[in-house]
């Protein structure tokens, strides 16, 4: 019925051979950074990124350092001057359907050409002549006589480049502890906890860098020694973490040393933390630091996390708190909050700070669950408020004190790990969720609910449906489309464990086709 999108990790689609990661050469005393690569016919472009753009990572660097709290990579610096003629031009605007072959042949009555490379989404690259007097030829004819085709004018410039550099097979690399892993066919996060636990049976991991490419998600996990990673190399390339989605690539890569300087949910060094580690690490669950301690891969029919991890939720790790600012700290309260985020996890407590009411403490069960709300919820409007949810940095939310005569509700901390409707992820039982849109799907209503009544239901909350679709034959479940996400979001908020003729209402997301 429902399905779980990420599409947060996600990039644009780019061609089979391309490798090229991110940004575009300038013109103009921009100062060049970290060099990037891609290939096209066995042949390197290297260029620079602009200022402020944050590159990924390169299989043809020798290290690889992260350097902030993202888990960023950067690569050793060569600087190339865009102003000197070289006999490597860079070329730009070139139209959707253009083909290399469609570039050499517009070029080589001016100059020979000896090695090409476009990124045809990007609609630029870079033509390599014989000698600098080829690439002079070719650039003074465009200056002087622009080429146009499909209503663009295509621009050649000097790239600063000597050569289109040639660039060596990653599947021919030899044996090595560190391994290239590429996860595609994305469904589920993948985070520190998921990579250890999958790598676990190989010695365990000793350190995993996370970052995004336009296949998925790449990281560089290092093993204590090249027996391990040969025997995970074997086993693990082309199986899936979970059933059907997350697939795995397994590469050597060409990397020498692995240096992680932070510990966060980008990267993480199992074997020489950082000098200075904050306490509760958000990026990877404390017992990470003592081993995981997990059971053993479940069979390969389920997926390698199978039972284990239960899916997406529910299932192995250890509490995780997540920060919530930009609350109306005059309307928004716990019970909303745990409705919001009880559609990505099992939510345990929820606190809202005394001093500063704008902002509150959510306690899901684990790392997968908190990394889903955090990337669902994040900059969605609560209350007509915007808000920002990132991990938090303290410890875990204690268990709230009731006294007797007092009333919980009443309370700025609240403990929800024993209602069942916020307990909803059960580990065995992947529970599908959709990020926030303006459509809700309402469960465990009476049989035999009509649409009237659940048409009057949100009325009385002061909202208006646009449509109402049952999806059950008993009429205790229905799609509910409303006019816009915002709506949707206070209603769910607002419905959410609600009592509904002697049962209490579960609400989540939709897809808007599910409304229709």
């Amino acid at each position: 019925m429902m399905g779980y999108q990420q599409g947060a990790f996600l990039q644009a689609q780019m061609p089979a051979a391309t490798n090229m990661y991110y940004g575009q050469p300038q013109q103009g005393g921009m100062q060049l950074q970290q060099p990037y690569s891609g290939q096209m016919y066995g042949a390197t472009a290297q260029y620079a990124a602009p200022s402020g753009q944050t590159p990924y990572f390169n299989e043809n660097q020798r290290t690889v350092n992260t350097n902030n709290a993202a888990g960023a990579m950067k690569m050793k610096d060569k600087s190339h001057d865009p102003t000197q003629p070289t006999r490597v031009l860079y070329v730009r605007n070139l139209p959707d359907v253009y083909t290399e072959m469609d570039v050499t042949h517009a070029v080589e009555p001016y100059g020979k050409v000896t090695g090409i490379f476009l990124q045809k989404e990007k609609r630029h690259g870079f033509v390599e002549f014989s000698d600098l007097n080829q690439a002079t030829n070719v650039y003074n004819h465009f200056k002087m006589s622009p080429w146009t085709a499909h209503g663009r004018t295509i621009e050649f410039n000097w790239s600063g480049r000597q050569n289109i550099e040639r660039k060596s097979d990653i599947e021919n690399n030899p044996p090595n502890k560190i391994l290239l892993v590429t996860v595609s066919n994305i469904m589920y996060p993948v985070t520190i906890e998921v990579l250890a636990t999958v790598f676990q049976k190989y010695g365990g991991a000793q350190r995993i860098i996370i970052f995004q490419r336009q296949q998925g998600v790449q990281a560089l996990v290092q093993l204590p020694d090249t027996r391990n990673a040969i025997s995970a190399k074997q086993e693990l390339d082309g199986q899936n973490i979970y059933a059907g989605c997350n697939t795995l690539k397994v590469q050597f890569s060409s990397m020498d040393q692995l240096t992680v300087r932070q510990n966060n949910e980008k990267s993480w060094d199992f074997i020489t933390p950082p000098p200075v580690l904050p306490t509760n690490q958000p990026g990877m669950p404390q017992q990470a630091m003592g081993g995981l301690g997990l059971a053993g891969l479940a069979p390969q029919g389920m997926g390698l996390m199978g039972g284990m991890m239960g899916g997406m939720m529910g299932g192995v790790g250890v509490p995780v708190v997540l920060m919530v600012r930009g609350l109306d700290e005059n309307r928004t309260k716990t019970d909303e909050l745990a409705s919001l985020f009880a559609v990505y996890g099992n939510v345990q407590r929820v606190k809202i700070m005394f001093h500063k009411r704008d902002s509150a403490l959510v306690q899901v069960e684990n790392m997968q669950q908190a990394t889903a709300a955090k990337n669902s919820l994040n900059g969605i409007a609560l209350h007509g408020k915007r808000l920002a949810v990132d991990f938090s940095k303290g410890g875990a939310i204690p268990k709230p004190i009731i006294k007797q005569g007092e009333q919980a509700e009443a309370k700025l901390t609240k403990d929800y790990s024993e209602i069942p409707n916020f307990q909803r992820h059960k580990a065995g039982k992947v529970f599908k969720c959709f990020s926030p849109s303006s459509s809700l799907h309402i469960a465990n209503m009476p049989d035999g609910t009509t649409e009237e009544q659940v048409r009057e239901l949100f009325s009385s909350i002061g909202l208006a449906l646009e449509s109402v679709k049952f999806i059950q034959e008993r009429n205790y479940q229905a799609i509910v489309h409303l006019g816009s996400q915002e709506a949707a979001i206070e209603a769910l908020v607002t419905l959410h464990n609600r009592d509904l003729g002697g049962r209490s209402l579960r609400v989540s997301f939709a897809s808007f086709a599910g409304a229709k």
